[in-house]
This record gives structure tokens, sequence and C-alpha cells, in this order.
């Protein structure tokens, strides 16, 4: 059979979705699927829209996921009102930790916002409280353009990448999650499947 570029047409009425609701619908959709696929392997997709969980079939399915979440640690390089002190966001981490990971169907990260708005300090304490706490997990951003490489390597001189800070902080394990991971050398790569 042969594709033709023309949909074939709708034989039922549209729904009325305001123009101002349709874009957070179809991001849901989006944001939905992603946590169907990884709902499983206990990954959580989060959504900023309010709205997300009135999307049809999520209410249904917020029960069934496994919830994995952090607070975010930036202490330098990030706008004020979100920039933590070093200490107080370790001891927030680690009371976070001990509150929340493992009860019911909730699991902790520590979560560096990505290594250029953490200091060393910071870094090295996440680190410390990962092997503390080795059944949590740990995310963060890593690689997501060329920019940004160059800057970690200018703030991080000591490590050979920008995936290499996280493993010099002890960031760099089983159960850590890296977004993006768009521009990694070989090296980098063999690291991430160990």
């Amino acid at each position: 059979p042969s594709r033709s570029s023309t949909p074939a047409p709708c034989t039922e009425p549209a729904p009325v979705v305001s123009e101002k609701k349709a874009y957070p619908l179809r991001i849901n959709a989006d944001v939905l699927a992603a946590a169907q696929r990884w709902a499983d392997e206990g990954i959580v997709v989060n959504a900023m829209h309010p709205g997300w969980a009135d999307t049809p079939g999520v209410a249904t399915s917020l029960p069934e996921f496994h919830f994995i979440t952090g607070k975010v640690l930036q202490d330098r390089h990030s706008p004020d009102g979100v920039r933590d002190d070093t200490e107080q966001s370790l001891i927030d981490t680690e009371a976070l930790i001990q509150r929340w990971h493992g009860v019911d169907r909730l699991g902790y990260a520590i979560t560096p916002r990505f290594a250029p708005t953490s200091s060393e300090a910071q870094l090295l304490g996440a680190g410390e409280l990962a092997a503390k706490y080795s059944d949590v997990w740990i995310q963060s951003h890593v690689a997501e353009n060329v920019d940004e490489v160059r800057w970690v390597a200018e703030l991080f001189p000591q490590s050979r990448s920008y995936l290499g800070v996280y493993g010099d902080f002890g960031l760099l394990r089983e159960r850590a999650i890296y977004a993006h991971c768009i521009h990694l050398d070989a090296a980098d790569r063999a690291l991430m499947r160990e």
C-alpha cells in the first residue's frame, strides 16, 4: 500500500481544546509516554505544567509509579533565590534521604544540577553521601553542548573530562543517571557502560 502525506479524514468531531491548553496536553502525552516506558526501571519523568496529572491516563497510573526525586544542589553559578549554602544543602539532602528514601514507592536521588553549578566542596559532600547511602540514586546532566563541556574543563582542570568530574567526586556508579550525554568521547562512553 502507498502512503499518502495527507492524513485520512477524521470521522469524529474534534475535541474542543482551547489554544492555551493544547500545548500542555501535547507535552503531557510525551511525558506520559516516557513515564510509562521508564516506570519499571524506577525512573520518573517530571513536568512543570501543573495540569499534567490531568492528562488522560496519568491520574490512574500515578499510584503505580515508583518516584525517585531529590533536592537540586547548586551552590554557585545559579540565580539568586535558588543558590544553596553548601553545608546546609548537604545537611538538607541527608535529612531528606533519611526521611523519604525507601518509604513506600519513594526513592531519593542526590541531584547536583550539573557540575558547573556545584563547588568542589558541594560535589565532594554529595559523593560522601552517595558512599554512605549506596542504595540512593544520583541524577545530573552531562555534556549537553560543547560550550558547557569547555566551561567544565575550565572549572575542573584536574578532571580528565566532564563525566570524569562526577567520577572524581564519587558520583559515577551504579544507580547514577545522567541526562544528555551528547558530547562524550570513547573513554567516557566506555565508563558509562561499566
